[in-house]
C-alpha cells in the first residue's frame, strides 16, 4: 500500500492508557487522561474523581447501526462509522458533553459547530471524514497492522440523568436520574449489570474511565494543604503561642525537609518549583476554596493543642505523600511522550534486515545454549 493510501485509511490504536491519554492530547485536548478501570477495584473510579465519563470497550467486531432514532435532549452524540475510529468516536462522544468542564481545544470546538446540527450518522461520517482527526490517530496508532477490532459504548453524566452512547444505535439511550455526585455509584451498577452479562456471554471487554490529568489534581491538593497548615499555624499562634517550642517544631520541619530530599520523587519537585497551574489558594476552583475554608471553621478553630498539632503533623505527611504521587505522574507521562515517539516507527523491517545480516555472515550461533 502507497504512503498516500495509507493516510487515507484510520489505523487501529491498541486499547493502552498511554494511547488513549495522547490520543486527547494529539485532537487538542487539555488537562485529561485515560485509566483503565479493574472490575475488581471497586472503589478505583470514585478515587479518580473528577470523572467526565467511562467507556466500555467490547473486544470484538462492531454491529451494524441499529435502533430507532430519538430525541437526544441536546446531548452530542455520533455514530461509530468506521471500526478502526472506535477510540476517537469514544472519547469524542464524552468530551463534547464536559462542557466547561474540559478545555477541548479549537479542532473539537469548531468541529462540534460544524455538525451541531447533524443527525448522530452524519456526525459519524463527518468524524471519519475527517483529516485532521484521522491524523491525530494515526499519529499514535503503531505503524504494523493490529488485528483487533472493537465496539465502544460510553457513559456520561448530562442533563440529570445517566446516558449511555453506544456508538452501533442510532439514538443515545437515557438510563437513569442522577446527580453531579451521585451519578457515578450509578454508572457503576450499570456497568456491574453489563459486566454480568458479557460474562456469560464469553464476551471480552475492558473498562476506561475519562479523568482530570492527575498532576492538575494534585497540584490543586498541594495548593489547599498548604492553606490549611498556615490555617492551623495561624490558629496555633493566637491560642498557644508556645507551641512552636513545646512541640520543637525545628525537629519536624528538618525531618520533612529530609523525606523530601531523599525520599520524594525528584521531578515532582521539579514540576511544582516550575508549575504555573494554581500556584496559590486564589487559583483554586471556586466551589474547592469554599471546601476547604469550611473544613478549617468545623475541624480546625476550637480545637486543642494537641488536636491542632496533631493536624499540623498529618497535614505535613500528606503533602509528602502528594509530592511523590506528582512525581509519579509526571514520570510516567513522560513515558507516554516516549513512547509515542517510538510508535511512529516500525520497526521489523529494521529487525530482521539486520538479522538477515547477521546470519548472512555467520554471526548468529543457533545451536548456542542460552
Amino acid at each position: 500500500m502507497t504512503r498516500d493510501n495509507q493516510s487515507e485509511r484510520w489505523l487501529v490504536i491498541d486499547p493502552d492508557p498511554r494511547v488513549l491519554s495522547k490520543l486527547c492530547l494529539s485532537m487538542g485536548v487539555k488537562g485529561v487522561q485515560v485509566e483503565q478501570i479493574q472490575p475488581s477495584n471497586r472503589d478505583f473510579i470514585r478515587e479518580q474523581r473528577p470523572v467526565h465519563g467511562v467507556i466500555l470497550l467490547l473486544h470484538q467486531v462492531p454491529p451494524a447501526i441499529n435502533g430507532e432514532e430519538t430525541s437526544s435532549n441536546g446531548i452530542y452524540f455520533s455514530n461509530q462509522i468506521v471500526r478502526e475510529g472506535y477510540a476517537t468516536h469514544a472519547l469524542i462522544n464524552i468530551l463534547m458533553n464536559c462542557g466547561e468542564m474540559v478545555d477541548i481545544g479549537s479542532t473539537l470546538k469548531e468541529f462540534k459547530e460544524f455538525t451541531r446540527e447533524f443527525t448522530p450518522i452524519e456526525k459519524g461520517h463527518s468524524l471519519s471524514s475527517s483529516h485532521v482527526l484521522r491524523e491525530a490517530s494515526n499519529n499514535i496508532a503503531k505503524r504494523q497492522e493490529s488485528r483487533g477490532v472493537f465496539h465502544a459504548i460510553t457513559y456520561v453524566h448530562y442533563g440529570g440523568f445517566l446516558w449511555e452512547l453506544d456508538g452501533c444505535r442510532k439514538s443515545p439511550s437515557r438510563l437513569v436520574a442522577c446527580t453531579e455526585t451521585t451519578w457515578l455509584g450509578v454508572a457503576q451498577n450499570e456497568l456491574r449489570r453489563k459486566a454480568d452479562m458479557l460474562y456469560r456471554h464469553q464476551t471480552p471487554y475492558s473498562m476506561w474511565a475519562v479523568i482530570e490529568d492527575r498532576r492538575q489534581v494534585y497540584h490543586r491538593q498541594l495548593v489547599g494543604k498548604a492553606y490549611l497548615r498556615q490555617a492551623v499555624e495561624n490558629e496555633l499562634d493566637s491560642l498557644y503561642p508556645a507551641w512552636r517550642v513545646t512541640l520543637n517544631i525545628n525537629r519536624w520541619e528538618e525531618e520533612y525537609q529530609y523525606h523530601m530530599e531523599h525520599n520524594v520523587n525528584q521531578a515532582g519537585k521539579e514540576l511544582v518549583r516550575e508549575r504555573d497551574y494554581c500556584r496559590v489558594f486564589e487559583d483554586l476552583p471556586v466551589d474547592e476554596q469554599i471546601s476547604i475554608q469550611t473544613s478549617i471553621k468545623t475541624d480546625v478553630r476550637g480545637w486543642s493543642e494537641a488536636e491542632l498539632t496533631d493536624r499540623w503533623m498529618q497535614t505535613q505527611d500528606e503533602s509528602l505523600r502528594l509530592y511523590e504521587r506528582l512525581g509519579t505522574e509526571y514520570q510516567k507521562h513522560k513515558e507516554y511522550r516516549d513512547d509515542t515517539v517510538r510508535r511512529k516507527y516500525n520497526y521489523e523491517p529494521f529487525i530482521e534486515a539486520y538479522i538477515k545480516c547477521l546470519a548472512k555472515h555467520k554471526l548468529l550461533d543457533y545451536n548456542q545454549a542460552p
